[in-house]
């Protein structure tokens, strides 16, 4: 199951032209800031959440658009055939 939510990740951050390396580098900045600054452990575990949470919007966001899209192209093929049965294509 892992595998499959990997995949259509991947294909959303491509689709969004979101990189895995950009993701893991900015995950690394937060992390490089952490360490830097421990008392900002609590801001930056809430900094990659938010990250996470966006992206996931994101992709979310790009779900429905991809079955909205889905949805017009089987309504246009619907009417059309519809329009070459009563011959007016």
């Amino acid at each position: 199951m892992s595998s499959n939510v990997d995949v259509l990740l991947e294909y959303y951050r491509k689709k969004l032209g979101i990189t895995l390396e950009q993701e893991q580098q900015t995950l690394q900045r937060l992390a490089d800031e952490q360490e830097a600054n421990p008392d900002s452990l609590t801001n930056a575990n809430k900094n990659i959440v938010s990250l996470q949470q966006e992206n996931a919007m994101l992709v979310l966001e790009m779900i429905q658009k991809e079955a909205q899209l889905m949805e017009a192209k089987k309504i246009h093929a619907d009417l059309t055939v519809a329009l070459i049965m009563k011959g007016v294509l």
